[in-house]
């Protein structure tokens, strides 16, 4: 069980700041919060939105004003944080460290269970065994659930519309290759009809003709995608506050993909290939 309480404080002639306050930081799973220096550790140090900071032209050990309940003290910025909960504009005090600016209306405890402790059932317990000394409790694994299904429904439609439109441009590159393939060498697949080769020989030569160039494409996409995908991200979440993101990167949905988009390129020059069946040595001649 450890104090994670938030506030709200000033920067003196900045933002209001959500303040998160914790006995010890060393307590947190989530050690990736700090972007850059550490966590506060004594009552006059501070860490601050990355996003903020920036804005502020802040850094790693400088200072920085905090007002609260007309007081007013000065904090050394020992990190900086990647909070999203209110847009980069945070920070992180340890609770003697928001004790010089003020005290503490309310605390608010993270309590750890095992892994076999139903959390609703010790919720409610807790609430009648201090009845009116408990304001609320909060199944913290639940909301993280239900916040972590909202951004799974969004990144699975955001796949779901890259893949879509990747395929739609894979589809008209290749409509245009093959068209242009077989109208310029409309004789040549002539005279190979003539020669013996079936239709089926043709469309198959004509399709794997293309493969090498596709796979190669495929795999080198797959490559750039996976160390690209991390800055993309923090660029597009920036806004939020996050500097860094350090997405697990699914290489074997990546392969997976890239294999279906071989597939699908190859039964789609196949497709687009039916055209040579119109071809005959006879309309050849005849139109020369």
């Amino acid at each position: 069980m450890y104090l994670y309480n938030s506030v709200t404080i000033a920067h003196v002639d900045g933002a209001d700041l959500l303040a998160n306050i914790c006995d010890d930081f060393s307590n947190l799973n989530n050690q990736r919060i700090i972007y850059k220096g550490r966590f506060p550790k004594y009552d006059n140090e501070i860490a601050i939105g990355a996003k903020y900071a920036k804005e502020k032209g802040f850094t790693v050990g400088n200072e920085i004003e905090i007002t609260t309940n007309g007081n007013t003290q000065k904090y050394l910025i020992s990190g900086l944080t990647q909070i999203s909960n209110n847009l980069g504009r945070d920070c992180l005090l340890t609770r003697k460290g928001y004790e010089r600016l003020g005290t503490l209306q309310n605390v608010t405890y993270y309590i750890e269970l095992v892994e076999s402790a139903d959390i609703d059932v010790f919720n409610e317990e807790m609430k009648n065994n201090f009845e009116g000394n408990v304001n609320t409790v909060i199944n913290i694994l639940a909301t993280m659930d239900a916040m972590g299904g909202v951004y799974v429904s969004l990144i699975t439609i955001i796949v779901i519309a890259i893949l879509v439109l990747s395929a739609i441009i894979i589809a008209f590159v290749l409509y245009l290759l093959v068209r242009t393939m077989l109208n310029n060498k409309k004789r040549d697949y002539g005279i190979l009809k003539s020669l013996g080769f079936t239709t089926k020989q043709l469309i198959l030569q004509t399709a794997l003709s293309f493969m090498p160039t596709i796979v190669i494409s495929t795999v080198i996409g797959i490559i750039v995608s996976c160390f690209a995908i991390n800055p993309l991200m923090s660029l597009f979440l920036s806004g939020l506050g996050i500097v860094k993101c350090t997405f697990t990167i699914p290489i074997l949905f990546s392969i997976i993909v890239g294999v279906l988009l071989v597939l699908f390129a190859f039964a789609l020059l196949c497709l687009l290939s039916l055209k040579i069946k119109k071809i005959s040595p006879y309309h050849i001649l005849v139109g020369e």
